[in-house]
């Protein structure tokens, strides 16, 4: 049993691989582990404030040396600074999956660092982890219509989860569930 990181580490922390407030430490098959690092946070009357920003890592771990090294960095162009939460996942495409936590973005970026997708919750939402898994809903209960209204058209539209493709002025699909 070993420690990695924290005041009390087992092993010898190379440069970059400092980590604070972590959260999502997965070992991965080749070996290697990601950790969505939170970066440092500050208190304010018991209010979180990060004041580093965050970022996704993979570490490679030399157990027999006991030291760490940094094999991958992923932070993000808006700089994003997450209190709380977050997580990062490999993909089988080699591409890496960023949830940033507290700060209600997700990310996709190629494994050489370049963001491909983003996207962010409104301020109202809280989510502790972002997956990006393939998906495809069948709901048991028949879909609700929902109208979108734009300049040229308020038609409805037969709500899904299918991606669908509407000329420019028509109607965008929204799912809802009834209960």
């Amino acid at each position: 049993m070993w420690r990695l990181g924290g005041k009390k580490s087992d092993f010898e922390m190379g440069p970059g691989t400092r980590f604070a407030f972590q959260h999502d430490a997965r070992r991965q098959p080749d070996g290697t582990i990601t950790v969505f690092d939170n970066g440092t946070t500050i208190f304010h009357d018991n209010v979180p404030e990060a004041v580093e920003e965050s970022r996704g890592i993979v570490l490679e771990l030399d157990e027999e040396q006991m030291s760490a090294s940094l094999v991958h960095e992923y932070t993000h162009p808006d700089k994003q600074y997450a209190h709380a939460s977050g997580n990062v996942q490999l993909l089988p495409n080699g591409n890496v999956f960023v949830g940033w936590g507290r700060a209600l973005v997700f990310s996709e970026c190629s494994r050489d660092g370049k963001l491909l997708f983003d996207a962010r919750l409104p301020p109202h939402n809280r989510s502790y982890r972002y997956f990006r898994f393939p998906w495809s809903g069948h709901p048991t209960d028949p879909p609700r219509w929902q109208s979108v209204p734009t300049k040229t058209s308020s038609k409805s539209t037969p709500a899904g989860t299918e991606p669908r493709r509407f000329p420019p002025g028509k109607c965008s699909l929204a799912h809802t569930r009834t209960k």
